[in-house]
């Protein structure tokens, strides 16, 4: 009798923490993103989502025939993005903007955003990768 109780108790130990709620530990990469190439397109920004896991700003971009197009930019994390010194209010609705980024690797329009120039010339942006050891 005692050792199917310890048997029982043993058992309930080995699943009781499998049960229990767990951080999650994955994170999504930018595997969609063409790190290779980089590009610029100009719009104005329309919405922010300053949110985690990643900030994204969209971009209503003028097309040669007079519709309009929107583009939609990840970036990093909020956390990430204030201690790289940009600001939830760095951009607004409204701006004007020249986004420098990594395309879409499926061709839809948007990307991974390296900045954002303003019409008065500020630059809003990630700060550069480190540089390669030789």
């Amino acid at each position: 009798m005692v050792k199917t109780l310890t048997v029982a108790v043993a058992a309930c130990a080995a699943f009781v923490p499998a049960l229990m709620p767990t951080p999650a530990l994955a994170h999504h990469s930018f595997a969609q993103f063409d790190i290779r190439a980089e590009k610029e397109i100009s719009g104005t920004i329309y919405a922010i989502e300053w949110a985690n896991p990643h900030v994204w700003i969209w971009v209503k971009v003028l097309n040669p025939d007079g519709t309009v197009t929107p583009w939609g930019f990840e970036g990093a994390a909020p956390g990430e993005l204030m201690r790289w010194g940009i600001a939830k209010t760095a951009l607004a609705p409204g701006d004007k903007v020249r986004v420098k980024f990594h395309p879409m690797n499926n061709g839809k329009p948007g990307g991974s955003f390296e900045s954002f120039t303003l019409a008065n010339g500020r630059v809003v942006g990630m700060p550069p990768p480190p540089a390669k050891s030789k």
